[in-house]
């Protein structure tokens, strides 16, 4: 192996037993602005005041409670999983329409007494976090394509296809019957699946990253050390809406 090999450490301290190749590294060193935020991160991360409002994105309002499920192995809640994609719909250069977690679990889990009468999205794309069973999937609407993109960080996207799809020909029947459902096709993407059992709220928010920048998500890793990168980095971006 070419080039100076050393060991190098977690956001923790503790020495990772892979050594790391100096040449190959540069990719992955932590940007400066993560590390800039990290004192504040990890106070907020430590703090016992958890009803404390600590960033507003949009309509959303993230608490103390809200960042410290972004740490270590914690499962993230809606208004986390809900401001990072409305941050990401804000920073993309087209139109995007974001479905909250609480009305797209509702829809797409054949909950129509909780919608009422809403009005079909005028973007090509829309995001849309549902949350089964404490599991967090993705769904992104492609209007024009008359296609969903289903996202399973667990790889078992065939198993939510047919619920998916009724429960979207079901909406459609309610709210745009001149577009039936059946008219619809659902579409799955490589990616590599997720290997714990709690980052699935992490790598579907990576999921919508990467597919709105290059329309595929198989670059998405899903390591351990590679979701704690992302963790941080969704904390960093979202603390820039500091109250």
């Amino acid at each position: 192996m070419c080039g100076k090999v050393v060991q190098v450490a977690n956001m923790h301290g503790h020495t990772l037993k892979t050594k790391i190749n100096m040449d190959h590294i540069k990719p992955f060193i932590r940007s400066r602005k993560s590390s800039a935020l990290w004192p504040e991160i990890k106070n907020i991360w430590a703090a016992e005041n958890l009803d404390s409002v600590e960033a507003e994105v949009g309509p959303y309002k993230l608490y103390v409670y809200s960042f410290q499920t972004l740490r270590e192995r914690n499962w993230l809640v809606d208004e986390v999983i809900d401001a990072y994609l409305y941050h990401l719909k804000e920073k993309h250069q087209e139109p995007v329409h974001l479905m909250s977690a609480v009305i797209a679990t509702a829809m797409f889990t054949g909950q129509t007494s909780r919608l009422g009468k809403m009005t079909f999205p005028t973007e090509e794309l829309s995001l849309c976090p549902i949350n089964i069973n404490k599991h967090w999937i993705l769904v992104i609407i492609m209007k024009s394509k008359k296609v969903l993109i289903v996202m399973d960080p667990l790889g078992n996207e065939l198993s939510y296809h047919s619920m998916l799809h009724d429960n979207w020909s079901l909406f459609l029947r309610m709210n745009k019957p001149e577009d039936q459902g059946a008219n619809w096709s659902t579409w799955v993407m490589e990616h590599s699946n997720q290997q714990d059992s709690s980052s699935c709220g992490v790598l579907i928010l990576m999921f919508a990253k990467e597919f709105l920048k290059t329309k595929t998500i198989n670059a998405v890793r899903t390591s351990a050390e590679a979701v704690m990168d992302a963790r941080l980095e969704i904390a960093c971006d979202l603390l820039q809406y500091s109250t």
